[in-house]
């Protein structure tokens, strides 16, 4: 036997952008006592409202026209076992005939192709062999038992096919009603919702199943746990449509929010202009008429016909849970325009509940407001936090220039963000150098250092990856030295011929710097060599000297090398004796042995140069030290050893570290 459901619980979610309404009441008694003592409980939604558009309802036969068949396309809200069903019959006459046929309904498998027809595979079913004996109404919504429990798995799609099997179907049917939507537009039906996900299709003989955009299916699943999904709408009351014009003439969305607090930025309605070029007013309001906040619509931004328009709200909202409040449009006296609402089959026929927190109201004095029939008529305004990605960028230089034309210059950069309803319209600057050098700031300011092209980003913030890119010429600019590195010619740090000569070869970075120009010098024992103009060294006594280049271009920069110089005795005299210190091994690694056989020689202390000059190790030499050995800790490279007394050089000689 088949029970008509009378009572379902006031229990609603609005999963994101999916459009099935769908209720978890996994404890039936706690929920109902929740149900009586509380306001609806809803999951913080990204939309939030009656998000569905309808301009009625509408009937299709299931038979008739010989094969004709209607499916049902769904996508699981759900992982679990279903067991009941329930539609909405007609069939008074003109809408049933006869006994009403032999009503099957088949729950089938997707069958995965692009068009997602029906498989064929049945997953269970129920016949209905007298479908006209419910009351005697003319319509009901009939709740069906499956034959047996089917097992659905969340974010599938299934189909529940309807097919008459009576041997005249021809004259023996009924009609299974549907929400209609005159544009035939899914956008209109489901503004957040997308076809795939819901769908009415119809086949008649041997034609394929095609998808009526213009109906909605009404239904509701049960399943084994307590859930429920489906769509409640049953209707829209277009007989009686409520006008907006002036102060007297005003419809609103009065609402009492449920469950947790409601983040929203923008609302949408359906509606549609009869005459005028008066702008509609759009006004958030608490319970006792405080203005929260109020926008508009421009006249040409709404159609004759219904359509879904949207007003942006300056800035976020919070509507806290448990507070009431208004949501009104009015126009000036010069304009009219019209909407309806829609009608929450749950009181009526037992349907899934449709956005319990609020009903439609109209007033046509200004003050008094009126239920549309009852509370169970809701406006057709949905709310929405969702945030409005970055599609494009573009960036321009102020005043319209893309050129730096004085030395050190600054360009302000500017970001032009779309669409304008974007939630972040911040970008991210970051420049890339092509030819030419530049820095640029966090707040778009573009500092020039070289000549020559520069590329400038702004990337958005919002994660969307959009990005916009524009090029700035540079020119005139003075570009100071930054470093000048020196070394010998061949890599040579030494002389140890008499009167010899080291060309010191610099590199100045950066390669474009305006003035090259270096001035060369001598120092720590200018006594012990000269230098020219064009950095060449010539030996004049034995010791070590720091060859020295400057920038002259003010920078201040410079460079220096270290040059150890031996054997610049006189040849001639054979008194001179070069001083015979053994060093080994050479290279070294790990350590080095220095052995002085050089009778005459008595140092007092010992240091290893780099070729900057720097002592990297030094320690003192006993006098009857003779034969020692230094543990190396040093980096791969080339040192140069050096002995002596007091201030006075004795002995110098290169070591290869590796």
């Amino acid at each position: 036997m088949n029970l008509k459901i009378t009572h379902s619980a006031k229990f609603q979610f609005i999963k994101g952008p999916s459009f099935i309404k769908t209720i978890r009441l996994k404890f039936l008694i706690i929920i109902y006592l929740i149900i009586l003592y509380f306001p609806c409980l809803a999951q913080t939604p990204e939309y939030y409202g009656t998000n569905w558009g309808g301009d009625g309802l509408a009937n299709t036969t299931i038979g008739e026209y010989a094969g004709r068949q209607v499916d049902y396309r769904f996508r699981a809200e759900y992982s679990g076992y279903v067991t009941k069903l329930q539609v909405y019959l007609m069939y008074s006459t003109g809408y049933g005939s006869g006994t009403g046929g032999k009503l099957t309904i088949t729950l089938e498998t997707d069958d995965g192709t692009v068009n997602h027809f029906p498989s064929g595979t049945v997953l269970t079913s129920v016949t209905d062999n007298n479908p006209m004996s419910y009351g005697g109404k003319g319509s009901d919504a009939v709740l069906y038992t499956f034959q047996s429990y089917a097992k659905l798995t969340q974010g599938n799609l299934y189909h529940l096919r309807f097919t008459n099997s009576d041997a005249d179907p021809i004259n023996n049917y009924v009609s299974l009603n549907s929400l209609y939507m005159e544009s035939g537009l899914t956008s209109d039906a489901m503004p957040t919702g997308n076809i795939t996900d819901l769908a009415f299709l119809r086949h008649e003989g041997t034609k394929p199943f095609l998808v009526y955009t213009e109906y909605t299916p009404i239904f509701t699943i049960y399943y084994s746990d307590g859930s429920i999904q489906g769509q409640g709408y049953i209707g829209a009351s277009i007989a009686s449509p409520r006008s907006i014009n002036g102060s007297g003439y005003k419809v609103r969305s009065n609402f009492t929010v449920s469950g947790p607090n409601k983040i929203i930025n923008k609302v949408s309605l359906r509606l549609k202009k009869i005459s005028g070029t008066d702008a509609l007013t759009v006004r958030l309001e608490d319970s006792g008429g405080t203005l929260i906040e109020q926008g508009t619509i421009a006249a040409a931004n709404i159609l004759t016909t219904m359509t879904w328009v949207t007003c942006i709200f300056l800035t976020s909202h919070v509507l806290s849970s448990g507070s009431t409040y208004h949501l009104v449009l009015n126009t000036a006296s010069g304009s009219t325009y019209q909407t309806y609402a829609l009608q929450d089959g749950s009181k009526e026929y037992g349907y899934i509940p449709m956005f319990s927190d609020g009903c439609f109201q109209y007033t046509t004095n200004g003050s008094t407001w009126n239920y549309e029939n009852d509370s169970n008529y809701k406006a057709q305004i949905y709310f929405s936090n969702q945030t409005v990605s970055v599609t494009s960028i573009s960036v321009t230089g102020a005043g319209g220039t893309n050129t730096i034309t004085t030395n050190k210059g600054t360009l302000q950069v500017v970001s032009s963000v779309s669409p304008s309803d974007a939630a972040n319209k911040t970008v991210k600057w970051s420049i890339a150098n092509v030819t030419g050098r530049a820095t640029i700031s966090a707040t778009g300011i573009v500092s020039a250092i070289g000549n020559g092209t520069v590329m400038v980003t702004a990337t958005a913030t919002d994660g969307s990856g959009v990005y916009g890119t524009f090029l700035i010429n540079i020119s005139n600019q003075v570009i100071p030295v930054a470093s000048i590195v020196l070394t010998g010619v061949g890599g040579a740090v030494t002389i140890t011929s008499y009167n010899g000569t080291l060309q010191l070869i610099a590199a100045v970075s950066p390669s474009d710097a305006t003035n090259k120009t270096l001035t060369w010098s001598i120092s720590n024992g200018t006594d012990q060599a000269t230098i020219s103009s064009s950095g060449l060294i010539t030996a004049v006594s034995n010791g070590t000297v720091t060859a020295k280049a400057s920038a002259t271009d003010g920078s201040g920069v410079y460079g220096t090398l270290f040059i150890a110089i031996t054997n610049q005795a006189n040849p001639v005299s054979k008194s001179y004796k070069v001083p015979e210190v053994l060093i080994y091994p050479n290279p070294a690694h790990e350590f080095v042995n220095i052995r002085i056989v050089e009778p005459t020689l008595v140092p007092d202390f010992l240091r290893i140069i780099n070729l900057s000059g720097k002592v990297v190790f030094q320690n003192k030499v006993k006098p009857d030290s003779r034969d020692f050995q230094i543990p190396i800790n040093l980096v791969r490279g080339v040192y140069i050893v050096v002995m002596g007394s007091v201030n006075l050089i004795q002995f110098t000689q290169k070591l290869i570290v590796e």
